[in-house]
């Protein structure tokens, strides 16, 4: 598998961590949600947070236990009506104080043979969660795929969110950061992004009764789910992609470069579209995402995939902005397969 180096980089080590105590309500970080999912203080101002090299461990930790409460809404939220999505423990069979994570879906996602819609988002951060920084500084409107899952059922679709990111760990602490994942105790069949995309592929998505099913992708979820479908050694990997009518990766193009043949290439310009700002450039550095070539391979590796740019209004419009931009383009994607 071909894994940025990036992800191989080990995790920070956090100090005195154990010695830290946060709050453990919205209330107590002196914050409430707003009627339109935003997250304020009493002036209506939003958590003071910016992402910096200067932030110590502490204003991190603090940070990570404000969206950890926000997620907890969130999932609340995508099993309350009108949602009303359902959960299954993988692996299957796993009970609940074994190591396991859970997957969202309507009631008939595995049995319908009408289209389904799965969602791969990420692999470092809660379900539902489209970035940290989103959900916090946009609310759950920009942050999280709640108005995503509200559109897909209104157009009709099944849904299923895989969770890349969370892990719960024998002892029930829930860890959503695939790099803590390697110093816990876990099981191999959803100890991190790739085995889970794996798994679920084989033991949820390829037995469902749909002959319909559509991707939304976001960062690195693409990746994780391209690098298993163009593995030869997944089961009927090839008889899943006939049942693939189309894919909408949000900020996933960097990771469909001519790495794949030619067959490969086609099925992607076929079935994908990938949006990003128009910011973004066309190439990946040289050997970017490869580490089998020889040292002396410095060609770059260009997109395959279809790609639309966003204009940006402002220039200091933020990466995590970008779902909530093009929602309505990717549905109209989607619905046109």
């Amino acid at each position: 598998m071909l894994v940025p180096k990036r992800l191989l980089k080990p995790p920070r080590v956090q100090k005195n961590v154990a010695d830290w105590t946060f709050p453990t309500t919205l209330e107590g970080f002196g914050l409430k949600r707003t009627t339109s999912g935003h997250f304020v203080d009493a002036t209506g101002a939003p958590y003071p947070w910016e992402r910096t090299a200067e932030n110590d461990d502490h204003t991190t930790e603090r940070f990570n236990a404000l969206v950890e409460i926000i997620a907890g809404q969130v999932k609340h939220e995508l099993q309350q009506a009108p949602l009303s999505l359902q959960t299954t423990r993988l692996p299957l069979g796993a009970k609940a104080d074994q190591p396991h994570c859970l997957v969202f879906h309507t009631p008939n996602a595995f049995t319908t043979q009408d289209k389904v819609l799965v969602f791969v988002v990420g692999s470092r951060e809660f379900l539902g969660v489209w970035h940290r920084d989103a959900v916090v500084k946009g609310g759950l409107q920009e942050g999280t795929i709640l108005p995503y899952v509200e559109q897909a059922l209104k157009d009709g679709y099944e849904v299923l969110v895989l969770n890349l990111g969370e892990i719960v760990a024998i002892k029930g602490k829930t860890q959503p950061d695939t790099a803590f994942h390697w110093t816990m105790e876990y099981i191999q069949q959803i100890g991190c992004a790739a085995a889970h995309v794996r798994y679920t592929l084989s033991e949820l998505i390829i037995p469902c009764q749909s002959s319909a099913l559509y991707f939304i992708g976001y960062d690195q979820g693409p990746f994780e789910l391209f690098d298993t479908l163009f593995q030869t050694d997944v089961e009927q990997s090839d008889a899943l992609r006939s049942r693939i009518r189309a894919m909408a990766l949000i900020r996933g193009y960097q990771t469909l470069f001519n790495c794949y043949d030619m067959d490969d290439q086609e099925w992607i310009k076929e079935r994908c579209m990938a949006w990003d700002f128009e910011n973004v450039k066309d190439d990946a550095p040289p050997g970017w995402g490869d580490e089998e070539t020889s040292g002396d391979d410095s060609s770059p590796k260009t997109s395959v995939c279809p790609r639309h740019f966003v204009p940006q209004s402002d220039p200091k419009m933020e990466d995590w902005a970008l779902p909530s931009k093009v929602q309505a383009e990717v549905f109209n994607y989607l619905n046109s397969h």
